[in-house]
């Protein structure tokens, strides 16, 4: 079991200290102990503090455990910590290296969701180091009432908030923040105060990357003028959780919206609410801002069943040369398709999640956007015209084939540069490989949780068709 020669005494007996002993030797005996002992055995020296630290076995011991062991390493720490109602902070600050804790993580766990501010600020004040950071359904609890100080993160790029608490907003100084995201969860009883997410619109400066869920009511609280940061990605979701005042944000939403449009570069919103006729404002509010105004916007995502069908609409957009990449979820049919795919003529992607495309959906397609080159929609039906070629597609994606792949054959074999094939659900896998393997140019193949390689014509079988095989 000993990984370095002993050193021999006089009596010719091997002698091995402690200090000899490998790290797995080590970590078994650590995982032996107690969070008590683990605590004390982390404070003898440098180097077991650094293996308690950074081991799934011995951090179990502590109720949190490493986000990712894959690229966790003693220089780089990632944690998850679930709260209950023995958390112990003081134990975690002194079983860890606070300063190598890159990503920190803590969610609320089934009976407790409320967290000591003074315990927790304490806390994260050590953590000088860390980059990201998640507050998942947690409730701070102030139990003096005393204003707490700003925390300096002075590393921290990433801040994640998931719940109705956002008061930490308030607490953070991060002056290198890049990403914020904010998804309001108002399936409870509990109210979400907004005003902390407009103030921290309004105090960050270096935010590249927005992301507000359930919480565009804070921009009735925003002064647009005085944001200073540029956007380069903006998700702004609203999904049928429950019905708000349009009224009172909308104007501040759209100036937001036109003072970043230079910068962005990916928009993705779902105005979806229980007033259809306001989702259809906001939706063509954003769309107008899209194409008109966004002369940078690579990806535009359009999450939402109020996506206009009044062709009249699309001729007040202008041709928005720079989108690449278009995801429609629902809706997305008829003068819909037409409508934006005729102010995208340089598009190369496309996702229609939750779209069935029909064989005049996918003529319309071809004639509209002839750089394509990655296609996905749930389900196929209907035809395709003789004369309709995709000459630039390569990736297929179909969710969805129940009973026959005849459309699904019609359409590689109009897509001469096809290379990679993906079906999530599939009755009639047989035929789809029998004809993947007679094309020349397909290189993978995926059926439900399977990835197939397509070998080379060098690797051809007796009745002349490639050969497949099973990859990772």
């Amino acid at each position: 079991m000993l990984c370095d020669d002993g050193v021999r005494d006089n009596s010719t007996r091997t002698v091995t200290t402690i200090e000899q002993l490998c790290d797995n030797i080590l970590l078994e005996v650590f995982s032996h102990l107690n969070a008590k002992d683990l605590k004390n055995a982390s404070l003898v020296d440098r180097r077991w503090n650094e293996l308690i630290g950074s081991s799934a076995l011995t951090m179990r011991k502590f109720g949190f455990r490493i986000k990712d062991e894959r690229h966790s390493n003693r220089n780089h720490q990632n944690f998850i910590i679930k709260t209950t109602e023995t958390t112990d902070w003081a134990t975690i600050a002194g079983s860890i290296r606070l300063v190598s804790v890159r990503s920190f993580h803590i969610k609320g766990g089934r009976y407790c969701n409320t967290i000591n501010c003074d315990e927790i600020f304490t806390f994260l004040s050590h953590l000088t180091e860390l980059e990201e950071l998640i507050f998942e359904n947690m409730r701070q609890i102030d139990g003096t009432d005393k204003i707490v100080e700003q925390i300096e993160l002075p590393q921290l790029n990433t801040l994640r908030i998931i719940g109705v608490d956002f008061t930490i907003l308030r607490h953070i100084d991060a002056k290198a923040l890049h990403q914020l995201q904010c998804i309001g969860n108002n399936c409870n009883s509990l109210p979400i105060d907004f005003e902390w997410i407009a103030e921290s619109i309004v105090r960050f400066s270096r935010i590249q990357s927005l992301t507000l869920w359930n919480c565009m009511e804070a921009f009735e609280h925003v002064d647009v003028h005085q944001v200073k940061f540029r956007l380069k990605s903006f998700e702004v979701y609203h999904i049928n959780v429950s019905p708000i005042d349009v009224a009172a944000f909308e104007h501040n939403l759209k100036q937001f919206l036109l003072l970043q449009a230079d910068s962005l570069r990916d928009l993705k919103f779902d105005c979806s609410m229980f007033d259809v006729d306001v989702g259809h404002r906001m939706v063509n509010d954003f769309l107008r801002t899209s194409f008109n105004s966004c002369t940078h916007l690579t990806s535009l995502d359009i999450r939402n069943l109020s996506i206009p069908r009044d062709g009249h609409f699309y001729q007040s957009l202008s041709p928005n040369d720079s989108i690449r990449n278009l995801q429609v979820h629902w809706g997305f049919d008829g003068e819909v398709i037409e409508g934006l795919l005729k102010v995208c003529p340089k598009l190369t992607r496309l996702e229609a999640d939750m779209c069935h495309l029909s064989g005049d959906d996918l003529n319309t397609i071809a004639t509209f956007c002839p750089e394509l080159i990655h296609l996905h929609t749930f389900k196929l039906t209907g035809r395709i015209d003789s004369d309709t070629t995709f000459e630039q597609l390569t990736y297929l994606s179909v969710s969805k084939i129940e009973f026959t792949s005849e459309l699904l054959l019609e359409l590689m074999a109009r897509c001469p540069k096809i290379e990679q094939i993906r079906i999530e659900e599939c009755r009639c896998t047989e035929l789809l490989r029998d004809a993947v393997l007679r094309s020349s140019t397909m290189k993978k193949l995926r059926i439900a949780y399977k990835c197939y390689d397509i070998l080379g014509e060098s690797h051809k079988d007796g009745d002349g068709k490639r050969v497949l095989r099973q990859s990772e």
